[in-house]
């Protein structure tokens, strides 16, 4: 009896200890579930003062008991008045308007917990965002065949405006409901097939994208953009294709722009954080890259070509220029373009991608996207990418669309091609390679890529060759060897090239070997690129007249007034595709619009811009400013344009003998007056005589020899027609500090060698011309490659120390012999020099005895 009277006050107290501890749970969970109510709160622990991320009813409760152990600092007072709305508990989508009321609720109670319950519950459910800021015009469910704008932008940058000033109350709310929703967003759109999906299914994308600059944290947009692009990996084509064309529509170039650079901070950090054991993050952002790369074409400045009249098909029939056919077709209406006409095709990838077939997009005809090309280059990732690795991964697909629809192929290193994978083996999701995605990657990147793809065509030939050779007892010919004199070098490298074009034109795609006839030289090399350079000088001399050149810009342009035959032509393009195939640098001057036409474009007005067509003349056009001056007749606005440019569609252009002679560039134009009705038409007309049919016959035949080459290359896919001009003519580099920075040494040298020191102090005081003479020394080209002057791989090796001799060069391998000259002022007599070539050419054993050909130059000495 006394036990139990002393055990009650016992239990009396535990209890109220253990309903204390219930107590204090209760009210942390409420802190950190609903928050005390107050704005101004400033407990970190507290939901109320909107520092923390909402927290699941299992987390909450963990957290309160951790609270509560460490004492954590509890909220005393109550919470206020909730400006909860029994309405906004229930709604499943929003508008500008629902939010600017439930704003308008939680200003008035001065309590936000409504707010950030209300983007909770929205913004956290694909569905529910899905419906949100729809147009009024009933679109809900309709299936996804036809793409109509169904999102209310200017609702939703509304939204962004109200939002914007709040965004220290909702922000870590607002971050955690876009990663809930893609998170959901994954799964539903991996399992959901695309017939069952309507047009505001994807709509979570563009409304992600128009808030996400509401967060200001980088961190917490770099983890929305990683949830975005796992979610939108899952998305199937047509709603790529609707997304692509709603961005084009919902965000303007600054916005755009914006998003691209969110998405190359996702990549840099997938890059740096995960890629080398798993690049997934980095996959992920540059497909969703590739959407906004379509977006930003679609949404860009578009200009069609021409399409072709009948009287035009006429003109080139009675010229050989079509076939038959070609006439039929037109006569009946076809609506060919000139592109087909012309038995051409756009031989960019782009023709072969699902999404740009979907949305006929023809990117060589975009002259000024949204977001400028270069923009989309991902250093980083261009810096990290394993080439090599990643070029394999590329060739182990076959050349079908893009994921899933691909076949896979494997090595077989016994055959040494690649062969199909069984079907057993093949992966559902696969990604082709990031040089799939070319647009993403530097042109030194692709360059690379260039070289492996063009070295495993030439071991696969040579493996062919030898395998034939044996099999029909001759000896292989596991090169493409061109024996040429150098008093008749074009002769004889056009009737060279012709024979191997005609009996055997896989031979073409073989490692190229010169040999000038009555010299002895094995070509490692050096012999090749003086070929190319002695050929492109030659034929481009004014006396054969292929081109012409204007002084202005220093390009060349076909010369509709030639005398020459084809052949010529199809040599240069020959030696061009050649010079590509084998990496070797030329020393020529094309405008760009002569690269898209080798892709296949048709050259149209914005064409002119950088093209300046000073040999041709008309009655009204001033020389050297022809776009300017079209230009200027497209916005004339004022009512005379008859009477102040006094033109008609018929021109002035100069034959081969200098005379001018008409040409109407539709039937009757001598008689057709511009005027503000008809002057579009003329301006483009003009363009495309100047730029297409004017040089048809002479640019056929120098595309015809281009192709030979380049027709199984990558070339097309992987550049654009500016990146095709940098693979073909390099740039122009006279501050040789980079250089510097990557250059090796051998023999004894190093970058602290007095000899060195003294070198490098006597380049950097030349003259630009004589530094340009240098590289041209050394590298055999005074024109660097794609990648600048690191790409060049210069060593510089010592070569004794008789200090009588000249620095001497080995161009197949950008090797710079110096002797270990004595003194400084003997160095700079023997370096600070103009070069002048004097074709004299020796033979170098060097230490693997293997023989090359050493150029070496006569050196005139002049002090600077």
């Amino acid at each position: 009896m006394d036990s139990d009277i002393q055990e009650k006050p016992a239990d009396v107290a535990k209890q109220r200890a253990q309903k204390k501890f219930s107590e204090l749970i209760q009210k942390f969970y409420h802190q950190l579930t609903k928050g005390c109510g107050r704005s101004s709160c400033d407990n970190p622990d507290c939901f109320s003062a909107g520092r923390m991320s909402p927290l699941t009813p299992d987390q909450a409760a963990v957290r309160a008991v951790d609270l509560l152990r460490n004492h954590a600092r509890l909220c005393s007072s109550s919470p206020h008045k909730s400006a909860e709305d029994p309405d906004f508990k229930t709604q499943e989508w929003t508008n500008d308007e629902r939010m600017k009321k439930c704003i308008h609720a939680c200003e008035t109670a001065g309590d936000y917990r409504l707010l950030r319950h209300y983007l909770g519950r929205i913004f956290s459910d694909p569905a529910r965002v899905n419906q949100s800021f729809l147009l009024e015009d009933g679109y809900r469910g309709e299936p996804l065949d036809e793409w109509r704008l169904r999102l209310d932008v200017p609702a939703l940058r509304r939204c962004y405006e109200m939002l914007k000033p709040l965004m220290e109350e909702v922000s870590p709310v607002l971050v955690n409901a876009f990663i809930q929703m893609f998170s959901c967003a994954e799964t539903d759109l991996a399992t959901r097939h695309w017939e069952e999906m309507a047009p505001e299914d994807i709509n979570m994308f563009p409304i992600a994208v128009e808030l996400m600059d509401l967060v200001e944290e980088e961190a917490s947009q770099l983890e929305i953009m990683r949830y975005l692009c796992r979610a939108h990996r899952k998305l199937r084509y047509r709603g790529m294709v609707y997304l692509c064309r709603t961005l084009v529509k919902a965000c303007d170039a600054a916005r755009l722009e914006s998003v691209v650079s969110k998405v190359h901070r996702h990549i840099a950090h997938s890059v740096s954080n995960e890629f080398i054991s798993s690049p997934d993050g980095a996959q992920e952002g540059v497909i969703f890259l590739r959407v906004l790369y379509c977006a930003s074409l679609l949404g860009g400045e578009i200009e069609k070509p021409l399409p072709c009249q009948a009287e035009e098909v006429i003109e080139r029939k009675n010229a050989g220029i079509v076939s038959l056919s070609d006439l039929i077709d037109t006569a009946q209406g076809s609506s060919r373009s000139r592109d087909a006409l012309r038995g051409t095709k756009v031989l960019t990838n782009s023709s072969e991608d699902p999404l740009f077939l979907a949305l006929d997009l023809e990117p060589l005809y975009v002259y000024k996207p949204v977001v400028p090309l270069m923009k989309f280059y991902n250093q980083e990732l261009s810096v990290a990418l394993p080439v090599e690795k990643d070029f394999m991964e590329y060739n182990e697909v076959s050349d079908g669309p893009f994921p899933p629809f691909s076949a896979l192929r494997r090595f077989d290193r016994n055959m040494f091609r690649f062969t199909a994978v069984p079907a057993s083996e093949k992966l559902l999701q696969i990604f082709l390679a990031f040089l799939r995605y070319p647009f993403v990657l530097t042109p030194m990147v692709k360059s690379t890529g260039l070289f492996y793809l063009h070295r495993f065509q030439m071991l696969q030939q040579r493996y062919y060759n030898t395998i034939a050779a044996v099999h029909i007892g001759q000896m292989p010919t596991p090169f493409l060897k061109l024996r040429v004199n150098r008093k008749t070098l074009i002769q004889d490298a056009l009737q060279e090239l012709e024979m191997v074009a005609y009996s055997d034109p896989t031979a073409l795609s073989k490692q190229l070997v010169v040999q000038f006839i009555g010299e002895q030289g094995v070509d490692e090399g050096g012999l090749s690129k003086e070929f190319f350079q002695l050929v492109v000088e030659e034929i481009f001399h004014p006396n054969y007249a292929l081109f012409t050149l204007n002084k202005e810009t220093n390009t060349h342009w076909l010369n509709s007034s030639s005398m020459e035959s084809p052949g010529h032509y199809k040599l240069i393009g020959l030696v061009i595709g050649l010079a590509i195939y084998n990496n070797v640098i030329l020393d020529v001057h094309f405008p760009t619009v002569i690269y898209k036409k080798l892709m296949g474009k048709t050259a149209t007005f914005h064409d002119l811009e950088d093209f300046d067509p000073t040999f041709l003349e008309s009655n009204f056009i001033v020389p050297q400013v022809l776009y300017r001056s079209l230009c200027s007749l497209l916005d004339y606005n004022q009512p005379d344009v008859e009477d102040v440019y006094e033109q008609t569609f018929e021109i002035a252009v100069r034959d081969c003998f200098g005379e001018f002679q008409k040409k109407c560039l539709k039937p009757g134009g001598d008689k057709i007056r511009v005027n503000h009705e008809n002057k579009l038409e003329f301006v483009k007309m003009y363009a495309d005589y100047l730029l297409n049919w004017s040089v048809e016959q002479q640019f056929s035949a120098f595309k015809k020899g281009f192709l030979m080459v380049t027709q199984q290359s990558e070339v097309f896919s992987w550049f654009t027609p500016g990146e095709v001009e940098l693979l073909v003519c390099g740039t122009v580099e006279t501050d040789l500090t980079e250089l510097e920075s990557f250059t090796k040494y051998d023999c004894g040298y190093s970058a602290d060698s007095e000899v060195i020191r003294w070198f490098w102090k006597a380049v950097h005081e030349m003259t630009s011309e004589q530094k340009l003479d240098l590289l041209r020394f050394i590298t055999g080209s005074h024109r660097v490659p794609v990648g600048g002057l690191k790409a060049l791989g210069l060593v510089i090796s010592r070569h004794g120390d008789d200090s009588s001799r000249l620095p001497s060069a080995h161009t197949c391998f950008n090797v710079l012999l110096l002797p270990g000259y004595a003194s400084e002022e003997l160095l700079r007599e023997r370096i600070q020099c103009d070069f002048v070539a004097d074709g004299v050419e020796e033979i170098f054993v060097d230490d693997l005895g293997d023989f090359c050909a050493q150029r070496r130059v006569a050196m005139i000495v002049r002090w600077i």
